[in-house]
C-alpha cells in the first residue's frame, strides 16, 4: 500500500509586518507593494532583519503523485512528489525577517529567480482544507483576468505552521547531495520532500522518513522534478518524465523497466492564467501554474493514478495557495478539491 497521497509544499518567500497608513485597496495590483489586506490597506514591505517573517507555500508548489496498491517489492507504488512549492508552496522560502531586502514587486508579468528566496528556516501558517467543494475556474474580471477568493471556511480546514528544515544531519543526507531544505509533505503524510534550488528553477529530488528505522522509506528521482521554472511567465510550459527508486516501507524498488514494481511518474506544467488570489492573509496578483501528474507501476493490475494542481504565485511573496485534485480527475477545471491550502494570518 503506498503510505501517502497528499500535496507537497513548496515554501517561497512571503513578508510579513504590521500594516502601515496607506491607501485603501481591493487587489493586490492596487498597491505599490503587490499585496492588499483582507482589511483593505496597502502591505508595506519588511527589511529582511526585522523579525516575525513567514512563508508560503504551495506546491509550486508543489504537488505529490497519488499513490496506488499494487505488486511489486514494497506491495505498492512509490507515491509521487512535486512541489511549488512548495511544488513550496509552496514550495522555497524567505527570509527569516520576512520579504527579502530590495525586493519589491513590479508587476511585470515576469517572476525571476531573484523574486523567489528558498532555503531552510524559514516558517509561516497556512489554512488547510479536508476535501470540499471548491471552482479552479474562479470568476472573470473586467481586465480579463480571473479572481480566485480563497477566503471560504472549508471542510476541515485547521491552520497549520509549516517550517523548512536543513538538509545536514538528516539520516538520509548522502542520498541527496544537491539538496538544499526538507519540508513536510503535508497532511495526511509524514514524509520530508527534499528540495534544491537552480538557477533555472525549483526541483524536488525526492522525499524520506524525518527519522531512520528498521523499514524506512527513501524516494529519489531520477531525474529531479521541476516544481517551478524562472523566470515566470503565463505561457511558459515545462515537463519533466522520472523514474521512482530508493526504499517504500524497507523494500528497494527497483530502475529495471519492465520489472515488477518499476515506477515513473510523469508532470506537466503550465502557466495557464494570471489573475488575483485572496488569500485569508491578503490579496496577491498572480500568476496560475498548473500541474498534471501521472504515475504509472509496472505489472500494477490497477493500472495508472493521476491527480491536477494549481499553484498561484507572485513577485517577491512566491506561491501563496495550492489547490489539489481528487485522484484521477478528469476535468481540467475541477469543483471538489482534495486539498486546498492558502496563506493564513
Amino acid at each position: 500500500m503506498s503510505r501517502w497521497s497528499t500535496v507537497v509544499l513548496v515554501l517561497l518567500a512571503v513578508s510579513c509586518g504590521n500594516n502601515p497608513p496607506g491607501p485603501d485597496c481591493r487587489v493586490g495590483a492596487d498597491c505599490a507593494s503587490g499585496v492588499c489586506s483582507r482589511e483593505g490597506r496597502c502591505e508595506a514591505p519588511v527589511d529582511a532583519g526585522a523579525g516575525g517573517g513567514s512563508v508560503g507555500g504551495g506546491a509550486a508548489g508543489g504537488s505529490t503523485g497519488g499513490g496506488v496498491t499494487g505488486g511489486g517489492a514494497a506491495g505498492g507504488s512509490a507515491g509521487g512528489a512535486a512541489g511549488g512549492t512548495a511544488m513550496g508552496g509552496g514550495g522555497a522560502g524567505g527570509t527569516a525577517g520576512g520579504m527579502p531586502a530590495g525586493c519589491l514587486p513590479n508587476q511585470d508579468g515576469t517572476i525571476t529567480r531573484a523574486e523567489v528566496v528558498t532555503g531552510p528556516g524559514l516558517r509561516a501558517t497556512f489554512r488547510i482544507s479536508g476535501q470540499a467543494p471548491f471552482d479552479t475556474a474562479g470568476v472573470g474580471t473586467p481586465d480579463g483576468g480571473r479572481r480566485w477568493d480563497l477566503t471560504t471556511t472549508l471542510a476541515g480546514d485547521v491552520n497549520t505552521l509549516v517550517e523548512t528544515e536543513p538538509v545536514r544531519g538528516k539520516w538520509f543526507e548522502s542520498s541527496y547531495p544537491d539538496a538544499g531544505y526538507v519540508v513536510p509533505l503535508g497532511q495526511g503524510s509524514d514524509l520530508l520532500g527534499v528540495f534544491a534550488s537552480a538557477s533555472d528553477g525549483l526541483y524536488l529530488l525526492g522525499a524520506a522518513d524525518p527519522t531512520s528505522s528498521n523499514l524506512p522509506t527513501r524516494l529519489v528521482y531520477t531525474p529531479p522534478v521541476k516544481v517551478l521554472q524562472f523566470p515566470l511567465r503565463e505561457g511558459d510550459q515545462w515537463t519533466t518524465n522520472t523514474v521512482v527508486s530508493g526504499t517504500l516501507n524497507g523494500a528497494p524498488l527497483t530502475t529495471i523497466p519492465g520489472v515488477l514494481g518499476y515506477t515513473t511518474q510523469s508532470y506537466s506544467s503550465s502557466v495557464d492564467r494570471a489573475g488575483t488570489a485572496v488569500t485569508p492573509y491578503a490579496a496577491f496578483p498572480v500568476l496560475r501554474v498548473r500541474t498534471s501528474m501521472e504515475q504509472t507501476v509496472a505489472f500494477n493490475l490497477l493500472g495508472s493514478t493521476s491527480f491536477k494542481q494549481y499553484q498561484f504565485v507572485t513577485e517577491c511573496f512566491g506561491t501563496v495557495a495550492t489547490v489539489r485534485s481528487r485522484d484521477n480527475e478528469t476535468s481540467t477545471e475541477f469543483t471538489t478539491a482534495k486539498e486546498v491550502r492558502r496563506l493564513a494570518p
